[in-house]
């Protein structure tokens, strides 16, 4: 059982968006096919933009979506969401993190980072 949540990295020296941009998703979300090799080895050292790929349904998206949120207040970042998570959280609730152009998520040369989760049971 693993209990981790991964982090996908849009590597700075990339000239794909203006400032780079980090992405969260919850653990066997699939890699995207043009991943780099070459970002730095620890989340701290990422700057720029967040997101999280929406896993779930409605109630597991309203949790990633506040999660997302306070986690970019707390480190300074802007965050965005997936157009997918729109869709589902914008018919009810009055969205303010603007939705990440799938033009960049298509472009990006992502690389998955892990980040334990200290919600697991390994803590209990």
């Amino acid at each position: 059982f693993y209990s981790g949540l991964d982090l996908l990295a849009l590597c700075p020296d990339h000239n794909v968006v203006s400032s780079p941009v980090a992405i969260f998703c919850l653990a066997g979300t699939p890699v995207h096919p043009n991943a780099s090799d070459s970002c730095p080895k620890h989340p701290a050292s990422l700057s720029g933009t967040w997101t999280i790929y929406p896993d779930g349904r409605f109630g597991n998206q309203m949790g990633q979506y506040a999660t997302l949120l306070a986690l970019a207040q707390l480190n300074g970042r802007q965050a965005f969401i997936q157009p997918a998570m729109h869709a589902v959280l914008a018919p009810v609730f009055r969205i303010t993190l603007p939705v990440l152009a799938p033009e960049v998520d298509r472009h990006a040369p992502w690389r998955e980072l892990e980040l334990h989760d200290w919600m697991s049971e390994d803590y209990a």
